[in-house]
C-alpha cells in the first residue's frame, strides 16, 4: 500500500495516479473491515438469540414438567 511520502515523488499525474490507487486500497481494506465486523456482531446476536431460546424452552419444559407431572 502506498504511503504520504510515495505522492511527493514524479509529476503531478503520476501523483494523482498513486493517490487513486491508494484511496481504492483504503477503501477495499476498509470495507473488509467493516464487513468482518458486522459479520462477528450478527453471529453474537445470533447466540444470544439461540441461548435465549434454549432458556425459553427449559423454562416451559421445567413448567410442564412440575404442573403436570407432578
Amino acid at each position: 500500500m502506498l504511503k504520504s511520502k510515495d505522492y511527493a515523488k514524479g509529476d503531478n499525474g503520476e501523483q494523482q495516479e498513486k493517490f487513486s490507487y491508494f484511496l481504492i486500497n483504503y477503501k477495499e481494506a476498509t470495507s473488509e473491515v467493516v464487513e468482518r465486523a458486522v459479520a462477528t456482531v450478527q453471529m453474537a446476536w445470533l447466540e444470544i438469540a439461540d441461548q435465549a431460546a434454549r432458556r425459553i424452552r427449559q423454562r416451559r419444559s421445567n413448567n410442564y414438567i412440575f404442573n403436570h407431572l407432578l
